[in-house]
């Protein structure tokens, strides 16, 4: 073996043996501590996943209970349209308004001025066709002439 230049071996130095089973211990520290920060990243990202799905269902979850709520506050307030009409319909204001279109045997709705009474009578209520074509169904006074 030559002596390279510049470098000076000593004595009491490692055999060539010795320091190639140092450079291999030293890579294979070097490797595990690789493997260590690759398999601890990969606890990391796996956390940081489990953590994001369970975040995203819990999400999911409080946007399926918001829905679930605006449905029922959606489905409340129809039976209360629904009853408000029906108070309305049924009220003594609504049925006095409307009796003379609802009593019987009494003149229907006819003619080119659609005015109270006509020609024909019958004893069944105004049709309701006839309420529209007159434009009786709408929330005005209904007496006499339009």
């Amino acid at each position: 073996m030559q002596r390279t230049k510049g470098i000076q071996v000593s004595p009491n130095s490692p055999t060539l043996a010795a320091a190639i089973d140092q450079a291999k211990e030293e890579q294979a520290k070097r490797e595990l501590e690789a493997q260590q920060v690759a398999r601890n990243q990969a606890i990391h990202n796996i956390q940081k996943r489990i953590t994001e799905a369970e975040a995203n269902k819990q999400e999911e979850v409080a946007r399926q209970e918001i829905e679930r709520l605006n449905q029922e506050k959606e489905q409340i307030r129809q039976q209360a349209e629904r009853q408000r009409f029906a108070q309305r319909a049924t009220s003594s204001e609504t049925l006095s308004r409307f009796q003379p279109y609802l009593a019987p045997g009494r003149r229907i709705l006819r003619g080119n001025n659609c005015r109270w009474g006509g020609m024909d009578i019958h004893n069944n209520p105004v049709s309701y066709g006839d309420m529209l074509e007159c434009e009786r169904l709408k929330m005005r006074k209904i007496c006499g002439s339009r």
